[in-house]
């Protein structure tokens, strides 16, 4: 059997719920928080999305799977592809806030 490897970005989740700076209230300060959330967002996602092509790939290819080991694999695709939508959400709610 296969084993993925968990992928953990490193994103403070209390500045991104937050909408909040640790460093000061003054725009650069904000901007500047901001721009680096979107990039670690961007990271992320291409992390994540290369995981999901993988696991899709091997699900497609590999012949020898059991149903069971199947389903593990499908459950993992899920995973990976909600916590890409999750970075998806971030950086559209960073760009476009209510």
């Amino acid at each position: 059997m296969h084993f993925i490897e968990t992928v953990k970005p490193n994103i403070d989740s209390h500045l991104i719920n937050s909408g909040k700076t640790q460093v000061g209230d003054n725009n650069s300060n904000s901007n500047l928080v901001n721009d680096l959330i979107i990039q670690e967002c961007d990271i992320a996602k291409k992390e994540y999305f290369i995981i999901v092509e993988d696991i899709h790939t091997l699900l497609k290819n590999c012949k020898e799977l059991s149903n069971n080991e199947k389903l593990d694999y499908c459950n993992s695709e899920r995973f990976y592809m909600k916590k890409y939508l999750e970075n998806v959400l971030i950086k559209v709610n960073r760009n476009f806030p209510d």
